[in-house]
Parts: C-alpha cells; sequence; structure tokens
C-alpha cells in the first residue's frame, strides 16, 4: 500500500507480540479490507524481553531504562510509530515518549476511550504491576464509573499469568479463565478490562460471561487507523 512503517514494541511478555500482531491484521481487515498482501502495513517487531518479575516488586529504573532502548531501536529502524502492546510499561509513557521523535501510541487512553455508556461497575484483569501502578484507576474514575477490584481475583489473575509463560495446560487454563470471570460476575460488575496482552493467548479462546474491553484489541485498533491517518496524509 505504501512504505509507512508501524513498529512494534512487544515481548513483555512472551506471549503478548503474536496475539497483537493477530490483532492488527484484524483491525486492517476491519478497517480498510485489503485484498492482496501489498496492501498490508510494514512492520518492524521487537520482541524485547525485559526484567519484570512476578513474585517481586518492579525495579523501575531497570524495566524503564530496558524499554526505554527496545524503542530506540525500533526508532533507529525507521518507524514512522510506534504501538507497545504492554500496560505496566505506560506507567512510564510520559517519559518514553518524550525520548523519542515519533509518536508512541497509549494503550490506556484507547482502552478508556472505548468504555460504552452502558459499562458502570468496572473490574480489571491486569498483571499486579498494572494494578500497583494506578495507571486505569484515575481514567475510570473520571469517567464516573466505580472500579471494582478483590485481592483473590488477582492472585488468580497472577497464578494464570505465571502458568501462561511456561505453557501449562491450556484446557486447565482456560477453566481457571472462566472461573474467574465467573466470579467477578456474580459480584455485580458489569463489564470487566483485560490489561495484560500475555491474558489473550487464554481469553481468546473462552467465551465469556459478561462484556469485556481488551486493552490490545484497542491498541491494535488505533494502530491501524493512526497508519491510515498517516497514509492520508502522504497520498
Amino acid at each position: 500500500m505504501n512504505d509507512i512503517t508501524i513498529g512494534i514494541l512487544g515481548g513483555m511478555g512472551v506471549k503478548s507480540t503474536a496475539p497483537f500482531l493477530e490483532l492488527v491484521i484484524e483491525q486492517c481487515q476491519a478497517l480498510y479490507s485489503p485484498k492482496n498482501d501489498d496492501e498490508y502495513p510494514h512492520m518492524m517487531i521487537y520482541s524485547l524481553p525485559v526484567p519484570m518479575y512476578l513474585d517481586r516488586p518492579l525495579d523501575h529504573e531497570l524495566v524503564s531504562s530496558a524499554v526505554e532502548a527496545g524503542l530506540r531501536r525500533l526508532q533507529n529502524c525507521n518507524v514512522d510509530f510506534i504501538a507497545m502492546p504492554c500496560n505496566t510499561a505506560h506507567q512510564y509513557y510520559d517519559q518514553l515518549k518524550s525520548s523519542l521523535n515519533v509518536p508512541l501510541l497509549n494503550i490506556i487512553d484507547e482502552t478508556l476511550k472505548s468504555m460504552p455508556e452502558s459499562a458502570n461497575k468496572i473490574s480489571l484483569l491486569a498483571a499486579p504491576f498494572t494494578i500497583d501502578a494506578g495507571i486505569y484507576e484515575d481514567g475510570i474514575a473520571a469517567a464516573g464509573l466505580e472500579f471494582v477490584h478483590q485481592q483473590n481475583w488477582q492472585d488468580q489473575v497472577t497464578t494464570l499469568l505465571n502458568d501462561i509463560k511456561v505453557s501449562k495446560d491450556i484446557e486447565s487454563m482456560k477453566q481457571q479463565w472462566l472461573d474467574l470471570l465467573n466470579q467477578v460476575q456474580a459480584a455485580g460488575v458489569d463489564h470487566a478490562v483485560i490489561a495484560c496482552t500475555d491474558l489473550n493467548a487464554v481469553s481468546q479462546f473462552v467465551e465469556a460471561p459478561l462484556p469485556m474491553i481488551d486493552a490490545t484489541e484497542m491498541l491494535a485498533k488505533a494502530t491501524v487507523q493512526k497508519y491510515l491517518e498517516m497514509f492520508q496524509v502522504t497520498v
């Protein structure tokens, strides 16, 4: 279609990159219906392993510097903008954005913009680092919505994320996810946000009992919209 190149910084965690790439392709098909391979965007993909450990606090200096180095590496490959499908890394968004000469999309903003009018009580299913950073809660409150969170839900998410990283039995993980969603729904939550791309490795195979907002999908949609916006400027 053209030579505009999307940069994707994935690898945070290890199973986040492939689901995001699939969602970008799906959004291309939904938003502008490409017919041939050369009508899809150029994409430079960097899967970056980062020092995040679910059993210990984040070393913010170490993690932020690793992410910033990854973004700069993509920038040096002459990408036109970057999408970063890692919710946790967005707690450093302002610092990261200021270090770049190309646009960096924001998964938090894109997800909050997608909240439906019917939403009232929202739960966030995410890595503990994302919850601890509070990067969604202010936006949820500003929208007049109630944030519902229970520590036992978080413990289950963390266990599931550990299982995903070591590729435990998919059927067992699907049941864990469904059991968790049933608990969330039973607590009166009417919408849940999937705010960890690794969870897509399981969530895509389970029919949810309540409406879900997938942050990764919202970023993928914004990625293709940004691509089309830049294409319009270049033609």
